[in-house]
């Protein structure tokens, strides 16, 4: 298993091997062979970075993975000479020569492992919690896109027996600024090792990490917004957990319909669907016809689905986060899922301050 040591290593190394290069989009140009060239310079080129330059000249991505290389590089060389873009753009690129992402200069970009440092810190702040009892439930190191997944077993809430929840928290980064740097609270139902993020809110707004050019914020403003977020993201665990758990209560009469409903609103396609009602009737508790159920399905697909993009998977693990903590009930006439605010009273030691 690897250890909170291991992934900041990790990230470290990732840092080390990455940089970027601000240039003109005009003076981009393919090669023949299905490199990137700049003047009298070659790079190799990640698939993200590829689609991006075809988008941003109007050649459809699905048409770009059909052609050859040599005919790609020339219809976009002949773009790129009618109606070239003035603008600039920055090439991230890994061991100085494989341009992974394309992304808009100016805009503040933050290595990983001062981000997860901070992280850290926000966690413990403020309380007697030890970053040496977090655990990482899951590290998935892309190029341009880092997720990480920590929780701790000191904290439990136990809704059925044998059936605990821990929390933690996670942690979404973009180092090239292609994503939102995303730090939410995260749930870990051990029997299972799904997954759930729930983000930070203050008056019905969810919280953002603000990402400005670089005459507007520095990066310690932004490093200080990531210890704020995770600090608030930490705060009130036993709140929610037991907010999870009071799911139980909700009966669902039609358990299968109310699946279905759930796929088609979260347009999810039926290979999907079918992995969602088979890890319904699979838990390894058996079957809940609760909503509580019907989350914890749904949170097994999610986490994991290997069928599900990293963007889509983040986004769906927070849309299952935010039925945690909301009472779901199913209409006994359609079967739509009705979603209500609970009414727990929040703990009296954790603060949002």
């Amino acid at each position: 298993m690897i250890t909170v040591d291991a992934v900041r290593d990790r990230l470290a190394e990732i840092d080390r091997v990455s940089g970027h290069l601000d240039v003109p989009f005009r003076e981009l140009r393919l090669s023949d062979a299905g490199g990137l060239v700049i003047g009298s310079e070659s790079f190799e080129r990640a698939k993200d970075s590829t689609d991006r330059l075809c988008r941003s000249q109007g050649i459809p991505v699905g048409f770009a993975d059909r052609i050859p290389q040599d005919l790609l590089a020339t219809v976009f060389n002949r773009l790129q000479e009618d109606k070239p873009i003035h603008s600039g753009v920055r090439l991230n690129i890994q061991n100085d020569r494989v341009v992974t992402h394309i992304s808009e200069p100016g805009l503040i970009t933050l290595a990983n492992e001062p981000v997860f440092d901070e992280v850290l810190a926000g966690f413990t702040e403020g309380s007697e919690r030890d970053v040496k009892d977090l655990q990482v439930a899951e590290f998935r190191p892309r190029a341009g896109l880092v997720s990480v997944l920590l929780y701790t077993e000191t904290i439990d809430h136990e809704p059925r027996e044998g059936d605990l929840l821990c929390p933690g928290i996670s942690l979404v980064h973009s180092s090239t600024g292609s994503h939102a740097t995303q730090v939410a609270t995260f749930i870990r139902r051990l029997v299972c090792r799904n997954g759930m993020t729930i983000r930070v809110c203050e008056e019905g707004h969810k919280l953002r990490i603000r990402r400005l050019a670089q005459d507007e914020f520095d990066e310690r403003d932004v490093l200080k917004q990531v210890r704020n977020m995770a600090r608030r993201a930490s705060t009130d665990f036993e709140v929610k957990l037991k907010v999870f758990g009071l799911l139980r209560d909700n009966k669902v009469p039609n358990p299968e319909a109310a699946l279905r409903r759930i796929a088609r609103q979260l347009h999810l396609k039926k290979n999907l669907l079918d992995q969602l009602l088979q890890a319904f009737y699979e838990d390894e508790l058996g079957v809940d016809e609760t909503a509580y159920g019907l989350v914890n399905a749904l949170a097994r697909v999610v986490t994991h689905s290997p069928e599900l993009g990293d963007v889509q998977r983040i986004d769906l693990m927070e849309t299952v986060g935010t039925y945690t903590q909301s009472r779901i009930r199913q209409c006994e006439l359609c079967s739509s899922i009705l979603v209500d605010c609970p009414e727990v009273e929040p703990s009296t030691t954790g603060t949002t301050e």
